[in-house]
């Protein structure tokens, strides 16, 4: 299970990207490609977090 900080960040990152879609459309657009790109930087964020949890010896990944 992955800590309630990873899926934070990655709504965070998810709200962000929509909110700048709408203040500047011309330039970013909220499209498959995009989102896809969102989807694979919270997963990159979830496996090194796991990695480093493992590293210091984690039983569980939700410790901290």
């Amino acid at each position: 299970m992955v800590s309630r900080l990873s899926w934070l960040v990655l709504f965070l990152l998810i709200y962000i990207k929509k909110e700048l879609s709408k203040t500047m459309p011309s330039k970013l657009s909220w499209d498959k490609k995009e989102n896809d790109c969102i989807v694979r930087l919270g997963m990159q964020y979830y496996i090194a977090h796991i990695a480093i949890l493992k590293g210091q010896g984690a039983t569980h990944y939700d410790q901290t």
